[in-house]
C-alpha cells in the first residue's frame, strides 16, 4: 500500500474524513516507506504548562480551530496510546499527556507536524509548538523529532533545539539561526539569552544557595548570567574555626571552642610563663611578661622566682639608683639641701630654685639669679657685679667708660689704663681690681 493511501486510511479511521480534509496536504515531506502507525507510547517533554493547556482545550480556542476542524478526541487527556481514538498519546507537561493526531504537513492551529522515529520507520504527529525546546539531551535522538538537534547551548550543557529550516516559526524569545555542522549548516531555533538555563524571565535573577559539609552550612547567592548559566554559589565553604575573629563554620559564633593553652616568653634574661588565649582579629596572644634584668624594685623581673636577687652586694653609686638594694638611694653622698637627693643627682643642690647650671654659687642658697644685692662684697644676684648701688667706701668704681674716665661718688679722675691678665686695669699710679 502506498504511503498516501496508508495515511488516508488512518485519517479516515480516526478523523472520519478523506484526504484533503485540511489535516493533510502532501506526501513529499515523508521519507519513502515511512509508516505513520503509532508506537505504544509517544512521550516528550514539551515544556507546555499543563494547566494552561487543559484550559485551552476545554474552551476549544487558542490552540485549536473551530470545532468543525477539530478531530474527535484531539487534546483529550490520556495515559497511553490506547486512550486515544488516533492511537497517539503525547506528553505535554510534567505527568500530563493528551491525544494528538498523525499528520503529513499541516496540523490544527499552531501545532507543528513533526516526525518521530519509530524504528524501522518514522511517524509524523502533531505536537505543540516549542515542545522540545531546551530539553536536556546527549544526542540528536534524545530530541525525539525529526530535524531537531542536540546542541551545546551556553556553558551549561547540551539541549534540544528546534528545526526551523522550512520556515517554521520559533517559540517566543527564540530566534532561528544558522548552526554550522560537519555536513553543512542547519537552521535551528535557539534561545535569545544564549542559555537554556538562564532563559527569558530568569536571566539576571539571583537565588539563595548554600555550601554544606561535615563542618557546617554556609549560605550565599548565585546568579543567572545568560550564556554562562547559573554562577557558582558565592557562599564560603564551612571550615574549622581558627582564631581570626570570623565565623568559619557559619554557626553564628566566632572563634568558639578554642581553648587557652600555656605559653612562655624567653630571652637572655630568663623565661616567663603565661597563658595563650584567642583575641579575635589579633589572633593568639600570650600574656607572659618579657624577662628583664633584675632591678631593685621588689619585683621578679627575670621570672626566676626571686625578687631583686643578686643586687644586695652591689656598691652604692651616686646615680639616683638604689644600687645595693637596701631601700636607700645614693646614701653616703653629700646632700647640701637635705632634700634626700644627693648633690650628684640633684639639679639644684642649694634648693634656691636657680639650677646649678646657671647659679653662680650653686651651693649657697643666698646667692642666685633674682636675689637682692647686699652690700657685702658678694655678687648676690649673679650679675657679675658686687655691691652695685651701695655707698662708696674709699674708692668705689661705678662705671668705666670707653674714653678712660673713671667716676665715683666722691672722686673723678682721668687715668690711662689698659686691660691686663687677671681682670686688672693698670693706670700710671693706680691699680684697680675689676669685678669681671
Amino acid at each position: 500500500m502506498s504511503r498516501l493511501r496508508m495515511v488516508c486510511l488512518l485519517l479516515a479511521l480516526t478523523v472520519g474524513s478523506g484526504c484533503g480534509s485540511g489535516v493533510t496536504s502532501s506526501v513529499e515531506d515523508l521519507p519513502a516507506g515511512a509508516d505513520v502507525s503509532p508506537a505504544d507510547t509517544l512521550a516528550s517533554d514539551f515544556r507546555v504548562p499543563p494547566s494552561d493547556l487543559s484550559d485551552r482545550f476545554s474552551a476549544g480556542e487558542g490552540v485549536l480551530p473551530d470545532s468543525s476542524r477539530i478531530p474527535p478526541g484531539f487534546g483529550n487527556p490520556c495515559a497511553s496510546n490506547a486512550d486515544c481514538e488516533s492511537g497517539l498519546c503525547v506528553e505535554v507537561g510534567e505527568g500530563e499527556s493528551v491525544c494528538t493526531i498523525p499528520c503529513v504537513e499541516e496540523c490544527p492551529k499552531d501545532w507543528l507536524c513533526k516526525g518521530i522515529e519509530t524504528p524501522p520507520d518514522w511517524t509524523f504527529i502533531c505536537v505543540p509548538p516549542g515542545g522540545n525546546a531546551c530539553k536536556p539531551c546527549d544526542a540528536d535522538s534524545d530530541c525525539l523529532y525529526k530535524g531537531d538537534l542536540c546542541l551545546p547551548v551556553g556553558a551549561s550543557g547540551t539541549f534540544c533545539a528546534l528545526d526551523c529550516a522550512g520556515g517554521e516559526p520559533c517559540p517566543e524569545h527564540y530566534t532561528c539561526a544558522d548552526v554550522p555542522l560537519e555536513s553543512g549548516t542547519a537552521r535551528q531555533c535557539l534561545p535569545d539569552t544564549g542559555s537554556c538555563i538562564c532563559s527569558f524571565g530568569i536571566d539576571g535573577a539571583a537565588e539563595a544557595c548554600s555550601v554544606t559539609n561535615e563542618l557546617g552550612k554556609c549560605f550565599g547567592e548565585r546568579f543567572c548570567n545568560g550564556a554562562a548559566g547559573w554562577s557558582e554559589c558565592n557562599a564560603k565553604t564551612p571550615a574549622a574555626e581558627t582564631c581570626d575573629g570570623t565565623d568559619e563554620d557559619c554557626d553564628g559564633q566566632v572563634d568558639e571552642g578554642l581553648q587557652p593553652t600555656a605559653c612562655s616568653k624567653s630571652n637572655e634574661n630568663g623565661e616567663c610563663l603565661g597563658t595563650l588565649t584567642c583575641d579575635g582579629p589579633n589572633g593568639w596572644v600570650c600574656d607572659a611578661p618579657t624577662p628583664l634584668p633584675e632591678d631593685c624594685d621588689g619585683l621578679d623581673n627575670d621570672c626566676d622566682g626571686i625578687a631583686d636577687d643578686g643586687l644586695g652586694d652591689q656598691p652604692e653609686l651616686c646615680d639616683g639608683v638604689d644600687n645595693d638594694c637596701d631601700g636607700l638611694v645614693d646614701e653616703g653622698f653629700k646632700d647640701t639641701d637635705f632634700d634626700k637627693t644627693a648633690d650628684c643627682a640633684d639639679p639644684d643642690d642649694d634648693d634656691d630654685l636657680d639650677p646649678d647650671e646657671s647659679d653662680c654659687s650653686p651651693l649657697d642658697p643666698l646667692v642666685h639669679a633674682g636675689a637682692v644685692e647686699e652690700c657685702d662684697g658678694i655678687d648676690n644676684n649673679c650679675d657679675y657685679f658686687a655691691d652695685e648701688g651701695c655707698p662708696a667706701s674709699g674708692l668705689a668704681l661705678q662705671q668705666v667708660q670707653a674714653a678712660g674716665t673713671v667716676k665715683s661718688k666722691n672722686i673723678a679722675l682721668t687715668v690711662t689704663f689698659e686691660a691686663v691678665a687677671g681682670g686688672r686695669v693698670q693706670g700710671s699710679d693706680l691699680v684697680l681690681e675689676l669685678g669681671w
